[in-house]
């Protein structure tokens, strides 16, 4: 009795530190228009009020309509997104880190043109990217 129990308190102690070492970084809100937003997870603060989600932590101040959100899960990684090159035309629409709309643009020359300095997600038809100016 006193091994199946010790065998039982030594299982449960490896399956606490277990979930402790995997620590996950971010906390990603899918969205009903398909776009994703990461907020880092430490220290944040989540508040359900009215219909509306409020973050705020020392890096991220927001809120979403809640009849916005498709899912959240906490990740690993801030993107599932692939650093990869976008072609100089292709028409796009693209999204700032929080997932506002920053216009539709039909070259990533044009969207440079447009846009302040930053990162973006720019999605067309088929694909979508991240962008940095």
């Amino acid at each position: 009795m006193k091994k199946s129990l010790c065998l039982l308190i030594a299982s449960a102690m490896s399956a606490v530190s277990f979930a402790q070492g995997d620590a996950f970084e971010w906390l990603t809100f899918s969205l009903t228009d398909g776009s994703e937003v990461a907020v880092a997870a430490e220290n944040l603060s989540l508040n359900f009020s009215d219909g509306v989600l409020r973050l705020s932590s020392a890096s991220v101040d927001t809120s979403f309509d809640v009849a916005n959100l498709r899912s959240m899960r906490f990740t690993s990684d801030a993107s599932g997104i692939a650093d990869v090159e976008a072609l100089p035309a292709a028409r796009a629409e693209y999204f700032t880190v929080a997932g506002v709309s920053a216009g539709v643009f039909d070259s990533v020359d044009d969207a440079r043109a447009a846009l302040t300095s930053g990162m973006y997600i720019a999605r067309s038809e088929s694909r979508s990217w991240k962008v940095m100016f």
